[in-house]
């Protein structure tokens, strides 16, 4: 096994992410700034297996396992128009989400990023990925219609939804800001997943480890399919700020 680059980009968020929040004292944890008491009522879970992070090893947390996790390369092609090149960057992702060794979810994702770069010796790259759709899309089945997650990404926010079948559609936010530190990061430090009147059902923070967070009260169905949700989230930290 070998670690992936996206662990290099990650640990160097991670660093910059420590300065914003303390530049006088040893360096603590950043962390996602959480709704206000929302860790409260909701069960956080710790993170294995998303940094540093493998090829091939899956991501645990609390009774959730994401095995068969594939990655695929990334393909990217361009074509030039004058003095322009327009380039398309491709990627899929797949999982099987287990509750307690059974399988509840399989998560089929794509994430796609359109440029416009300037050929010259001072490049100049536009991200076009939000005029294009959206930035990531993952259909989740659950054998009960499941869900599709879409993301966009424009500029440093990325937000987006879940929507159930047969089922409210929820509201995905990047949310860029940690706690005790008034700076926001250049790119998402992780997600939260909203209800009916901005209620917080789930997040998730992409920083060092990792954590989930699961609203209490949540149906069994409801449960599995955000936490199948969160592992695609949390990939997409991995990712956001490329």
């Amino acid at each position: 096994m070998h670690t992936d680059h996206r662990t290099v980009v990650a640990a160097a968020r991670v660093a910059a992410a420590c300065l914003v929040v303390t530049a006088l004292s040893a360096c603590t944890p950043a962390q996602m700034r959480v709704p206000d008491g929302f860790s409260q009522s909701s069960t956080v879970y710790p993170v294995d297996g998303l940094s540093p992070r493998r090829v091939d090893t899956p991501i645990t947390f609390g009774p959730y396992a994401a095995r068969s996790v594939r990655e695929g390369g990334t393909l990217t092609w361009a074509v030039p128009l004058g003095s322009l090149d327009l380039s398309r960057e491709g990627q899929r992702l797949a999982f099987s989400l287990e509750l307690e060794g059974e399988e509840v979810v399989n998560v089929a994702c794509k994430r796609r990023v359109w440029t416009l770069g300037q050929r010259s010796d001072e490049p100049l790259e536009v991200d076009l990925t939000g005029l294009s759709g959206p930035w990531m899309e993952c259909d989740l089945n659950d054998g009960e219609g499941g869900g599709t997650l879409a993301l966009s990404r424009r500029g440093h926010k990325v937000d987006g939804t879940l929507r159930r079948a047969g089922g409210a559609t929820l509201a995905i936010a990047g949310q860029n800001a940690l706690e005790g530190s008034p700076l926001p990061l250049d790119h998402p430090a992780g997600f939260i997943v909203r209800g009916e009147g901005s209620a917080p059902l789930a997040a998730v923070d992409g920083l060092n480890r990792g954590s989930v967070y699961l609203g209490n009260g949540l149906s069994e169905r409801d449960r599995n399919l955000l936490a199948a949700a969160s592992v695609a989230l949390l990939m997409a930290t991995q990712t956001a700020g490329d």
